[in-house]
């Protein structure tokens, strides 16, 4: 059985090019291999194809930890390899065991954190069909209580603007002018101090540059926070931001955690 033995884990994370989130993660998952020897992690960013080169009888992984694609998920499935998603935009659409962080949360977080530094007119900038940042954002009301930022300060009774950015920004020279121009336009007709929640790092960076063109003070005209925490983007220039944690390595920590409990009762049930 997989319990009574080392476990070979793959880790198919962004490990080319580890942003803030990767690295968070994959210390987490390090974190928790350090107090379970037996959990054995090895990067594997084409596990996908390890798993279809490998013969009938030899399994490569006993189990993975992804950034999960359509096709992972599909070929781990074939060969019995459970899986766990970290991936906090994932295209996987079939049910899968899964660890985000509580973006509603940490949206709300961020009304709470620019509410209490007395801003009264508030706005959020999201890139289209980004799932992480709508819940961030959008998510509404349960049980009465506020979720994400926009409901969180619309509770609070100030208003909340919205702009929805193009999925990738710099996908083309026509696309990246179009964005320019009409986050200008709309940041010149908000009121004044705007409180802007921009998850994204580097369109939060962009912005910051851009404020002083705009007669903008940050953070007195514009006070910015952003959600990545690319320390690259906004601790290291000026002006710097202001980012809300997410929380990545706890997310590797505990999805590594639930690998190994359903590894163990994997093999309880064999």
């Amino acid at each position: 059985m997989a319990s009574m033995r080392n476990l070979r884990i793959g880790v198919a994370i962004n490990a080319q090019h580890m942003h803030a989130e990767d690295q968070e993660l994959y210390h987490g998952v390090r974190a928790y291999s350090r107090e379970h020897p037996e959990f054995e992690c090895v990067l594997a960013p084409f596990a996908a194809e390890d798993l279809k080169a490998a013969g009938p009888d030899r399994v490569p992984y006993d189990g993975i930890l992804a950034q999960a694609t359509a096709e992972l998920v599909a070929v781990a499935g074939r060969r019995g390899v459970p899986v766990v998603d970290v991936w906090r935009d994932s295209p996987v659409v079939v049910p899968i065991n899964c660890v985000f962080p509580d973006f509603a949360k940490a949206g709300r977080l961020v009304g709470q954190h620019l509410v209490s530094r007395g801003f009264e007119h508030f706005g959020y900038v999201v890139n289209r069909r980004a799932q992480s940042q709508a819940e961030m954002c959008d998510a509404r009301y349960i049980h009465g209580d506020a979720q994400g930022f926009a409901a969180y300060v619309e509770a609070c009774g100030f208003p909340c603007a919205r702009f929805v950015a193009p999925r990738v920004v710099d996908a083309s020279a026509a696309v990246w002018r179009r964005w320019v121009r009409a986050i200008r336009d709309w940041l010149l007709k908000q009121p004044r101090p705007l409180g802007l929640f921009v998850p994204n790092d580097w369109l939060c960076r962009y912005i910051a540059d851009m404020a002083p063109s705009l007669g903008m003070k940050v953070p007195h005209d514009l006070g910015l926070v952003c959600a990545d925490n690319e320390p690259n983007l906004c601790l290291l220039t000026s002006p710097s931001l202001t980012a809300v944690d997410l929380g990545y390595r706890r997310v590797g920590y505990e999805a590594a955690a639930l690998l190994q409990r359903l590894l163990r009762e994997r093999g309880r049930q064999q």
